[in-house]
Order: structure tokens, then C-alpha cells, then sequence
């Protein structure tokens, strides 16, 4: 999150009336504050906010957390009948966006992942289909959330 405002400016994130970290800086330009936090540190049931501050006052952003999604990695699962493919995975992963790569048959997996979404947005299902394409070298699927 970037601040915009009059300095000197202050931030802290704070879940679960803890605070996670704090900033600040006496500069008059933007105040940058960062947040990377190991995910089980978070209590699910509380919101994330992000108070900052500066010589006008106070401004607290609210992100809520998702809760519920699966941590643990899931199959998935691929069928083909008449030349359509279909992919699904379990139901408690909708939300997570697919993600797809085609690369020539040396390559292997690399870094260009781009979001699949053949049938509208992937993440409102946990199953799309598409023809098959018989030029594509490799493919390779994942979710991320």
C-alpha cells in the first residue's frame, strides 16, 4: 500500500489487535508500507488493517481475509472425450485462479505463466473444458490464490 499526503507519515499493520510491523519516514513523497507475513501468522477470523498516519490525521484500511481456503496442494484432474479436455479440481479450491503455460517439448516448465480462463473466469468453478490442441509442444496447469 502506498500512502499520498503531507509527511512526516507513520503506518502499521495490525490483525487480531497485534501489530505485525511499523514505518516511518519524515519525507513529504509517497510512504510505501510493506507487509510480508507468513499467512499462518494471521487469525482468520480478523481482519487485516493498515493504519496510517500523518500531520492531517488518521486513515485505517480494513482487507478482510479469506478463510476456509485449502493450504495443502490438490490433483488436477484431467479427462479428454472427443477431442475436449476438461480439467476440475476439488470444489473447496473455487477462487483460485488457473493459470496455464505452453511451451516446445525441451523446455520444461519456466516462469510464463498466464490465466486460463476458456470459459469465462476460472475462478468461480473448479472445472473448465477447451478443444484440444494437437500443436501446443507442452502444457502445464496450476492454481494460485
Amino acid at each position: 500500500a502506498t500512502g499520498y499526503g503531507t509527511g512526516p507519515w507513520g503506518y502499521y499493520w495490525v490483525n487480531n489487535s497485534t501489530v505485525l510491523t511499523s514505518g516511518t519516514t519524515n519525507n513529504t513523497a509517497p510512504n510505501v508500507a510493506n507487509l510480508s507475513i507468513a499467512s499462518s501468522s494471521l487469525n482468520a477470523s480478523s481482519p487485516l488493517q493498515l493504519v496510517l498516519t500523518n500531520a492531517l490525521g488518521t486513515n485505517i484500511l480494513t482487507f478482510p481475509l479469506a478463510s476456509g481456503f485449502p493450504t495443502t496442494s490438490a490433483p488436477i484432474s484431467i479427462t479428454m472425450t472427443n477431442g475436449i479436455v476438461y480439467l476440475s479440481w476439488p470444489s473447496s479450491y473455487k477462487g483460485a485462479q488457473l493459470q496455464a503455460q505452453t511451451n516446445s517439448v525441451g523446455v520444461g516448465i519456466s516462469t510464463n505463466w498466464v490465466n486460463f480462463n476458456p470459459n469465462g473466469a476460472s475462478t468461480a468453478t473448479n472445472m473448465v473444458s477447451f478443444p484440444l490442441n494437437q500443436n501446443n509442444g507442452t502444457v502445464f496447469y496450476r492454481w494460485i490464490h
